[in-house]
């Protein structure tokens, strides 16, 4: 619904998407001065189950952002981890517009995003925007996840 929004020490673990601020496929309203937050987030973005993947299986990109219907996003102090290249072509898979500050994006071991079959390069298939870097050490993912757990109380 194009709201905004804080989203705050959290982990996402196996999700399809973080975040999508698109209206329905009838909806024709805007909020571009919406901003949504997101502080200390901790995403893995899971391969589910999915009928049009070439493997039966698939995950969505980070954001699901209506680029001219949404605002933007402040995001700091995040990991987002991607287990494989998110549904989608490269020129759908930008980051919304927005500031970006000390973001990992974690390629997991067969992301291949210009799909040359190396799959130790970096090559997040789209600019990512200042602030946000890109690593292939998934223990930067499981070491947050880990300690976000303990944290929280979970073992």
């Amino acid at each position: 619904n194009l709201m905004s929004g804080t989203i705050r020490d959290s982990l996402f673990d196996g999700v399809f998407n973080l975040l999508s601020a698109k209206p329905s496929s009838s909806g024709t309203y805007t909020n571009t001065s919406m901003v949504v937050t997101i502080d200390k987030v901790i995403a893995r973005l899971q391969a589910l189950p999915d009928a049009s993947a070439a493997d039966g299986f698939a995950h969505n990109k980070v954001f699901k952002w209506a680029e001219d219907q949404a605002g933007s996003v402040v995001v700091r102090d995040s990991i987002f981890y991607l287990e494989e290249v998110p549904e989608g072509t490269a020129s759908n898979l930008p980051f919304p517009p927005g500031a970006y500050q000390n973001v990992t994006v974690v390629l997991g071991p067969g992301f291949d995003g210009d799909r040359d079959g190396d799959v130790t390069d970096l090559d997040y298939p789209a600019a990512l925007p200042v602030g946000v870097t890109q690593s292939r050490d998934v223990t930067i993912f499981t070491t947050a996840r880990a300690s976000w757990l303990a944290d929280h109380g979970y073992t």
